[in-house]
């Protein structure tokens, strides 16, 4: 049993490999190479699961399981030939093809019958360390009959913080949430911050427990497994062991081909399934902290408006790459009073960009390249305490968030508004956001300038600051008259 346990451990990473290969190329949207890459990958280890489940996982079910084994097998060499269906119509479209995402996206949810939402609160002791201790929130859903949308993540929090389980992490003295709310998230889309629905749901979070500030975070690919969450994962995991889930307690579903013919009757089955997984999980204790599973019911989700009131945004969000921050503002008629000190501190209201430094001869200075020895990004004091010699370094009143992430600095000009010099993470999120701007005179420039001509072009700063006798600071310049009369839906 020893080897057949290898190989079920095997599988169990390449499942693994999968989801991180599906993080990767959704990450990757803006670089068409990089996401054909990440595609290729992710058939491979997909293709990868199939052979070892059919040569090795499915004829051992059916020896140790005897019948019962042999139906379980049946079943999901069914499912599997709706996977090889969808591996091979991926194999023959192009990754830029429109429907391609649909079909990715379809393939990856075959992984799952269930979906497991982990939540882990991190509890901070009394020195201010923020530690990996603290209760945890699993909701359960059918991946069949519902999807991991960012809608759900947020029905997910509000349901968690009236937990009682979670009082002492996420309320105050008031029972109210506390004014500051910091979650980190893995890469998938359904939870990106740079995305618009994650945004809206955000948005949604912030507004409902009228927080001084909602910071949405995420690892950049490839660092999923430093996130908080996952060392919860593995105790889990471990109370998986010899549980077999109910697949008919209300009656067969399925016909002897494996195809449903009782879509409710479906349904049902896959709740009690999911009952009796949260059952076993909610007997479960990490570190001393409770585990609270349910599962849920996908008629209960609610969805989230697609609708982003972008002047609202201008005032109160700033979306980056791999951060999301929205903060409350000054005016009390918007916002109300602040509920913590929170401005005391940070009164320019948002994070500064973390920036690399090294220690030149004359002290401090800005790293200008990611080669050079010693090189170390400010703590977030640091970079407060740096704040005014940052700008001068950089000749400029406005740095964004992602000046020094590699990985994007390509496409920062494409990503900063040419008015305000707003930086986004997407070039839609910027599109939508400069139809603010559409108020004010128009003025068309017909000239085509040498950087439109090129992409690539390193980014350069320009300073916010306009002299007092600047005459055209209300003028909305179109340098290109085809791209701003692209629709909303278009990338730029």
């Amino acid at each position: 049993m020893s080897a057949l346990k290898s190989i079920f451990n095997l599988v169990k990473t390449d499942h693994a490999n999968v989801k991180q290969a599906y993080e990767n190329y959704i990450s990757a949207e803006d670089n068409l190479d990089e996401q054909n890459r990440w595609a290729n990958e992710f058939r491979w280890e997909l293709a990868r699961i199939i052979v070892a489940e059919e040569l090795v996982v499915y004829p051992a079910i059916e020896k140790h399981l005897g019948d019962e084994g042999k139906r379980i097998a049946h079943e999901d060499r069914a499912e599997h030939h709706k996977i090889k269906e969808l591996l091979k119509k991926l194999e023959t479209t192009s990754v830029s093809d429109p429907d391609y995402r649909v079909t990715f996206d379809t393939a990856k949810d075959f992984l799952m019958y269930h979906i497991a939402g982990v939540y882990a609160a991190c509890l901070i002791n009394n020195a201010g360390d923020v530690g990996y201790s603290g209760p945890t929130y699993i909701a359960i859903r059918s991946a069949k009959h519902d999807k991991s949308i960012s809608a759900n993540h947020r029905d997910d929090f509000n349901r968690l913080v009236k937990l009682q389980e979670f009082n002492s992490a996420a309320l105050d003295s008031s029972n109210n949430v506390k004014p500051i709310v910091i979650i980190t998230v893995d890469g998938g889309p359904d939870e990106n911050p740079r995305f618009p629905k994650t945004l809206a749901s955000s948005i949604d979070i912030f507004k409902t427990h009228n927080l001084d500030a909602l910071f949405v975070l995420t690892h950049a690919p490839g660092q999923s497994a430093f996130n908080a969450v996952e060392r919860r994962m593995a105790p889990l995991s471990h109370d998986l062991s010899g549980l077999i889930l109910p697949h008919d307690h209300f009656g067969t579903h399925l016909d002897a081909n494996g195809n449903t013919i009782d879509l409710e009757l479906e349904k049902q089955n896959f709740k009690k399934a999911g009952e009796v997984l949260a059952e076993a999980w909610s007997n479960t204790v990490i570190d001393s902290h409770p585990v609270v599973a349910s599962y849920v019911n996908s008629s209960f989700t609610s969805q989230v408006s697609s609708k982003i009131d972008e002047s609202w945004c201008d005032r109160h969000v700033l979306q980056s790459q791999y951060t999301l921050q929205i903060v409350r503002c000054n005016s009390q008629d918007c916002c109300g009073e602040w509920r913590s000190n929170y401005l005391q501190v940070f009164s320019q209201r948002f994070l500064p960009p973390p920036v690399p430094f090294v220690q030149g001869s004359s002290g401090l200075v800005i790293a200008e390249s990611d080669s050079e020895q010693d090189r170390f990004c400010g703590s977030l004091f640091q970079r407060l305490q740096l704040s005014k010699l940052i700008h001068k370094e950089l000749n400029s009143s406005s740095v964004p968030f992602d000046y020094f992430c590699t990985s994007v600095k390509q496409s920062i000009p494409k990503r900063i508004c040419n008015i305000c010099n707003k930086y986004f993470p997407t070039m839609e999120r910027r599109k939508n956001h400069c139809k603010i701007h559409k108020s004010k005179i128009t003025i068309i420039d017909t000239e085509i300038s040498s950087s439109d001509e090129n992409e690539h072009h390193e980014p350069t700063l320009q300073s916010i600051n306009k002299s007092a006798d600047d005459q055209l600071k209300n003028i909305y310049i179109i340098h290109d008259l085809a791209e701003w009369l692209k629709p909303t839906f278009e990338e730029i």
